[in-house]
Parts: structure tokens; C-alpha cells; sequence
């Protein structure tokens, strides 16, 4: 008998209990998901244009990576022409001398003494 009593008490005491869906509203709930429901579709949006300007991005890198191997290029070419020239004008520039003291010598030889300054 004292077992039916507690069980009867359990019981009611469980049945009295308000159910956990009427601790809040039916409007707060559906507000609270609906705000979740758009808070939720903002990420996805923020999502798909980070992965968007990702794609961007990343054609941007390969644009610039070419760009810079070009360049690259062009300034190994630059240097080699640097250098060729510098070649010849070392070159010439012997030559050029070689041939201003021949000729400065041929001048001072041919032209009289008097006239020399």
C-alpha cells in the first residue's frame, strides 16, 4: 500500500509538471527560430562569396606568378645585354683610345712645330 502511495505520488507530481515546449511561447519559439533560420543563411552566404572571391583570388595568383616569371626573364635578358655591352665597350673602348693616340701622334708628326699650340 505505502508503495501504491508514492507511486501515486510520483505520478501526479509528474502529471502537474508543465511541459517543456510551454516553458516558452509558440510566437518567442518560432521568432527565436527564425532568427536562427536567417542568421544561418547570412553564414552561408558570407561562405559562398569568401569561396567566390577565393576562386578570384586565386586566378589573381596565377596572373601576378606569370607576370613575375616574365619579369624575371626580362631582367636576366637586361643583365646579359648589360653585360655584352659592357664587352664591347671595354673593347671599343680600347680601341678607341688606340686609335685617338695614332691619330694624335700622326697630327704631331705632320703638322710643323710653329703651329702646334
Amino acid at each position: 500500500m505505502l508503495r501504491f502511495i508514492r507511486l501515486a505520488v510520483i505520478a501526479l507530481a509528474v502529471l502537474s509538471m508543465p511541459p517543456a515546449h510551454a516553458l516558452f511561447g509558440d510566437d518567442e519559439a518560432r521568432k527565436a527560430i527564425l532568427d536562427l533560420r536567417k542568421q544561418v543563411q547570412d553564414m552561408e552566404k558570407r561562405v559562398q562569396d569568401m569561396q567566390g572571391k577565393g576562386v578570384d583570388l586565386g586566378g589573381r595568383m596565377e596572373r601576378l606568378e606569370g607576370a613575375q616569371r616574365g619579369s624575371l626573364e626580362i631582367a636576366n635578358q637586361l643583365d646579359a645585354l648589360r653585360q655584352d655591352i659592357a664587352k664591347l665597350c671595354a673593347g671599343r673602348s680600347i680601341k678607341w683610345r688606340t686609335n685617338w693616340a695614332m691619330r694624335r701622334n700622326a697630327t704631331r708628326i705632320s703638322t710643323p712645330t710653329s703651329t702646334r699650340a
